[in-house]
């Protein structure tokens, strides 16, 4: 075995053997003779009845007496010598630790357990996310990158087109009792309530297909700053865009009806785990003289983020720093003219630009603005798409304009809406793969972890994953959080997607990888409750 890799190794195996101190212990002679290392011959007898072994029948202090061994006359003892083969009143208990489940049930320091193997953790790891965001390239294969869902699919066989701003779906919804912006992710839907102080309380996950609500997402707040919030008011959010990087940039409101700047904070929020969200960093964007910020949109024609201030009717991109800093683009600043009082909600994509106006009391008009050659101010496009509501937040969620009401006395709607683009449909059957760019090291990558985050509707429809060291010469198959020892390590890493079956969606991966182990660390079991004291324990 390599030394090293021996050296890594705290155990492969853990087997407990005990033997209870209120024992029966089982003893066992042999007959063979046996030469005597002192000159002539010893001899190895049986028990009295004949047989080579014997149950020693224990009672409460007593020496058991029952176990006697028939010597021939005139025999000389020298030694004795017995066996214990088992056991105590319950028989010996045998405890494995050989697998990942095993590791895990204990605790570890400086030690990785996600592994069949437990071994010393990684010394100062590398974390590379893949978000398949629009900048992710494959070296080979046929799956697809949806820069739509920013997600890895199967290739898809045709195309669909929507007339521009037709209405598409409406449903009836139930969903809290003021809403404000809506967003498909993952399949599912996402809607924000203004019904609560409890900013957990704000989002809902519900279902697509007729709105019922699934959970509440547990949102944590962090260092985030809170918008002051006046003693009737409640959270919620106004409008959001999901960027290509699994962070949702949210505008949150703490007043339904006012959308001055004291009561609005920009949230970024890390959405890698769809039910659970946290807030990384917020920002206030009223500065300067901007004012109030009511829709937020990622362009991914251009990878931008663009914001709506309505106030000075201007929208201009941002660029957002994880220190709390941001930067705007002033050349990009471009102006509008509405003839409606107040926009509430953004959705860009190339050159359109679409918003939802107030038109009057529950009356919404969604409208259209193009970039126009040089000009600094959008041109306002023919054509309205008009809502008998009033509501918060357009989301573009690479097909559609998605919209849902913010309140209204009989019943309230979530609407989906054209938006004349071209966006793929029908995913082809079968498999495809993507492997992707190597990451280059300057020493042998020895470890990597592998975290994955897959969909599939069908059954038998999944997602398989691969990595490697060496270039791609030498592939390991893994499954989420699993940590992979390579044999063959490398100083190139790729990582491997095979799609199977027209429903799996790859939504993002997470490599953390190691050229080195820790030199020390400690792995302790969880404690193991006995019906007896423990009398013996062997461990190999």
């Amino acid at each position: 075995m390599d030394p090293g890799r021996t050296k890594r190794l705290l155990s492969g195996t853990l087997l407990l053997l005990f033997l209870f101190s209120l024992g029966v212990p089982a003893l066992s002679f042999v007959t063979d003779d046996v030469s005597a290392s002192g000159g002539g011959t010893r001899h190895q007898y049986t028990f009295s009845d004949g047989s080579t072994e014997a149950i020693a029948i224990y009672h409460m202090g007593t020496p058991a007496r029952n176990v006697k061994v028939t010597l021939p006359r005139g025999a000389e003892v020298t030694d004795v010598e017995m066996t214990i083969a088992g056991a105590s009143s319950t028989g010996w208990n045998q405890i494995v630790h050989q697998s990942r489940s095993d590791w895990e049930s204990g605790e570890a320091t400086d030690v990785e357990t996600r592994s069949d193997e437990l071994t010393l953790a990684m010394d100062s790891p590398v974390r590379e996310f893949v978000p398949h965001s629009t900048h992710d390239n494959a070296s080979s294969g046929n799956a697809w990158n949806d820069n739509g869902s920013f997600s890895i699919r199967q290739p898809h066989t045709s195309n669909s087109t929507e007339t521009r701003l037709s209405a598409q779906r409406t449903l009836t919804s139930s969903v809290g009792t003021y809403n404000g912006a809506v967003m498909k992710h993952r399949g599912w839907l996402y809607v924000s309530t203004f019904d609560s102080k409890q900013i957990d309380q704000v989002v809902k996950k519900v279902w697509p297909n007729n709105l019922s609500v699934h959970s509440s997402v547990k949102i944590e707040s962090g260092n985030c700053a809170f918008p002051y919030m006046s003693t009737w008011g409640e959270y919620g959010f106004r409008g959001w865009t999901v960027g290509d990087d699994e962070r949702l940039y949210a505008i949150l409101g703490s007043d339904t009806y006012n959308y001055q700047a004291q009561y609005l904070r920009l949230w970024v929020l890390d959405i890698r785990y769809e039910n659970n969200w946290e807030c990384i960093q917020s920002y206030d964007l009223a500065g300067q003289q901007f004012g109030s910020y009511t829709g937020i949109s990622f362009d991914r024609s251009r990878d931008l983020f663009w914001v709506l201030h309505p106030t000075r009717r201007t929208i201009l991109p941002y660029s957002f720093s994880d220190d709390g800093t941001f930067e705007r683009d002033g050349s990009l600043q471009y102006a509008y003219f509405s003839n409606y009082n107040q926009q509430n909600g953004l959705a860009v994509e190339n050159s359109l630009f679409f918003m939802r106006s107030r038109f009057q009391y529950y009356q919404d008009r969604i409208e259209v603005y193009a970039i126009s050659g040089t000009s600094t101010t959008l041109a306002k496009q023919t054509g309205e798409a008009s809502i008998p509501a009033n509501g918060y937040g357009i989301y573009n969620d690479g097909q559609r304009l998605l919209t849902h009401d913010h309140y209204h006395y009989t019943n309230r709607y979530y609407r989906e809406f054209g938006t004349g683009w071209s966006y793929p449909i029908s995913p082809q059957p079968g498999t495809s793969n993507w492997i992707s760019e190597p990451i280059n090291t300057n020493s042998d990558v020895l470890v990597a972890n592998i975290e994955t985050v897959w969909s599939a509707t069908a059954a038998g429809d999944r997602v398989d994953h691969w990595v490697s060291a060496d270039n791609g010469t030498h592939w390991v198959q893994v499954v989420n959080n699993q940590t992979v020892h390579f044999t063959h390590p490398g100083q190139q890493l790729r990582w491997k997607l095979q799609m199977v079956g027209s429903t799996s969606v790859s939504w993002w991966m997470s490599l953390n990888y190691s050229t080195d182990y820790n030199t020390a660390g400690s792995w302790t079991s969880s404690t193991i409750t006995t019906s007896t004291q423990v009398g013996q324990m062997q461990v190999s």
